[in-house]
């Protein structure tokens, strides 16, 4: 349910450690931005503005922190999802963004609020992760099954295992 508890849970589940959180925009990376601090680690916060909020660029390594494709490379990056969506699109540096996420948990916030085009992309990097040995959670409130199905399809092939079927 809304206010249940999920963002904290999807934390836990990352274990501190190596974790890429994707929100549905810059406000709501910025939100978050403020809570994970106590976590420690090198930290990133993830988009084109992030030098406006205070503090935001001194939780990592000043060379991680200067483009936002290196900022991934940093143990706990927070950011809006479709930093980590260009790693499975053409895109330059698109392979040096998959290879940051590759040892990282990828948490994906409100999974259920995105068009179907950005849905088919995270799919893909959904399977594009799990092919590289990484865990994947998605956050959702209201998640429609049909949805919920896709991404255990996208999981599974990334495995080449044999897709569960919701029922």
């Amino acid at each position: 349910a809304t206010g249940g508890g999920k963002t904290e849970a999807a934390l836990v589940a990352a274990g501190g450690e190596a974790f890429f959180f994707g929100l549905p925009t810059m406000a709501t990376a910025n939100g978050l931005w403020s809570r994970v601090g106590a976590i420690g680690g090198q930290q990133s916060l993830i988009h084109g503005k992030r030098w406006l909020l205070p503090g935001a660029m001194g939780r990592a390594e000043a060379w991680i922190n200067d483009s936002s494709r290196k900022a991934l490379l940093a143990s706990i990056g927070v950011g809006p999802v479709d930093q980590a969506m260009l790693a499975v699109l053409r895109s330059r540096f698109g392979a040096l963004r998959l290879a940051a996420l590759a040892g990282h948990t990828l948490i994906i916030d409100e999974v259920h609020a995105y068009d179907p085009y950005m849905t088919r992309i995270l799919e893909r990097l959904v399977e594009f992760h799990s092919r590289a040995g990484g865990s994947v959670v998605l956050l959702s409130a209201t998640m429609p099954v049909s949805l919920r199905q896709g991404f255990i399809d996208a999981w599974s092939r990334g495995r080449d295992l044999k897709p569960p079927t919701m029922g």
